[in-house]
């Protein structure tokens, strides 16, 4: 009989062996779809956007960043719905 890992830790495990991407990567992307389906300029995005902030995996071991958008409400939710988005596809940045 062979030991395997639950769901859970093995997907944590696959995670940790790909180098993650760093906060500032993560901003350009986000600016990036942001641009291109919202239209807009890279510096009003990338202002309304702000900085990614990025915990301790030990402390956040599901998702260890996050962003505090800026601007009108509707920008605020495009930015929201996408980092939504993001998180599921990048939950782990360095």
């Amino acid at each position: 009989m062979s030991h395997r890992a639950p769901r859970g830790i093995a997907r944590l495990d696959a995670l940790l062996q790909i180098p993650p991407m760093t906060a500032s990567e993560l901003r350009d992307r986000l600016v990036t779809v942001l641009t291109r389906d919202h239209l807009g300029d890279r510096r009003r995005w990338r202002m309304a956007v702000g900085d990614v902030r990025v915990y301790s995996i030990d402390t956040h071991p599901h998702c260890n960043w996050s962003v505090t958008p800026s601007g009108s409400a509707e920008d605020i939710d495009r930015i929201e719905t996408l980092v939504d988005r993001f998180r599921e596809q990048f939950p782990i940045v360095r």
